[in-house]
């Protein structure tokens, strides 16, 4: 069984405004060079990003729900849970279930 700190790593904390600063720009102007860019703001973006992370995990049935949401920087499975559901309309299960080959 696979533990806690073997996806201890988490995503790096993004902050638009740290990378404006470093490009040395304003983060009003960042922002909109991303959404013209990307179609979507930052946000949007980053959430598409660790929902397909979310779902490429959930494709390997080893990996428990906890340590995926622990990985993508969740403090509370939970609320891991609701944000999955909220974004897919299915829970992290429903959606290992759905795509398992064993169904």
């Amino acid at each position: 069984m696979l533990t806690n700190n073997v996806y201890s790593e988490k995503l790096p904390e993004l902050n638009l405004a740290q990378m404006a600063q470093k490009l040395q720009i304003s983060p009003s102007y960042a922002f909109e060079v991303f959404k013209k860019t990307y179609k979507q703001s930052p946000r949007q973006y980053l959430t598409k990003l660790i929902m397909q992370e979310a779902q490429n995990w959930l494709l390997i049935p080893e990996i428990r729900i906890q340590d995926i949401s622990y990985a993508l920087g969740y403090s509370d499975p939970a609320h891991f849970t609701r944000q999955f559901k909220k974004w897919t309309g299915e829970t992290p299960r429903q959606f290992q279930k759905q795509v398992s080959p064993t169904g």
